[in-house]
């Protein structure tokens, strides 16, 4: 019975950390956020990749209107394929930054608590 309540806590360990673990000291935080109206619409490089940036809709709940965000949807796409992403643009000591992530994880909520 022991040796069975380990395994499952040890497949427990591996399975969740992906969408469970906050950082315990986030590099920036939803004061540092910042939105810049010039970055959506479409980019296209040389070597046929093409970067499409809307803006994220972040959904407020069931019976709430969903309201824009201070995050962008991005999606690239070349030759190979097309991935999509969450970012947002934030300023530290006066220099902006551009974090981003799939958009696949399949987490109920993003770093700051709110549901994607």
């Amino acid at each position: 019975m022991k040796t069975r309540i380990i395994f499952l806590a040890g497949i427990l360990m591996i399975l969740l950390p992906g969408c469970l673990v906050k950082s315990l000291h986030p590099f920036y935080t939803e004061k540092d956020l910042v939105f810049r109206e010039d970055l959506i619409g479409s980019w296209s490089g040389e070597d046929s990749t093409r970067w499409e940036i809307a803006r994220h809709i972040k959904l407020t709940g069931l019976l709430k209107p969903s309201v824009p965000g201070k995050a962008y949807n991005i999606t690239y796409s070349d030759s190979k394929g097309e991935s999509t992403f969450i970012a947002h643009l934030f300023m530290l000591n006066k220099q902006l930054y551009l974090d981003f992530y799939p958009n696949e994880l399949d987490c109920s909520t993003d770093q700051f608590g709110n549901v994607d």
